[in-house]
């Protein structure tokens, strides 16, 4: 992966997502304030590392990786993942094992003015747009 990923991105639009939540079994309250807010996505590359922060005004989270390597993620959401994160050409791709080996997978697809973000788990689809910031 290279280093045009690197940058600020903030949502600008979003759709399915409290859907997506609930599926992961988000408690209401929580969906509540993260489908209200507009987050912002800083990812940073250090050697072999890639961090994305993600941040709204009630929550930040973040996940710390290397391509490949199995991780414990907890998301903003706090659900509990085994994840890997792996590329290819411009897109990262985050498979997420759960506890009861439930499966989901969040794709960002990078072009010059921004991200896609693709998230599923199970049946249950959502996607954000996010313009580059920096």
């Amino acid at each position: 992966m290279n280093n045009e990923i690197v940058g600020e991105y903030k949502m600008s639009s979003s759709d399915n997502y409290d859907a997506y939540l609930s599926a992961l079994g988000t408690g209401m309250i929580m969906r509540k304030l993260l489908t209200t807010a507009k987050p912002t996505e800083t990812i940073s590359i250090a050697g072999d590392t890639i961090a994305i922060k993600i941040s709204t005004v009630s929550k930040t989270n973040e996940i710390k990786f290397t391509l490949g390597q199995q991780f414990d993620e907890t998301t903003i959401s706090d659900k509990q993942f085994r994840t890997t994160v792996t590329s290819e050409g411009n897109i990262l791709i985050q498979n997420q094992i759960d506890g009861d080996s439930k499966t989901g997978v969040i794709t960002r697809e990078f072009t010059t003015e921004g991200m896609t973000k693709k998230m599923e788990f199970g049946p249950v689809k959502a996607r954000q747009v996010y313009t580059k910031a920096t």
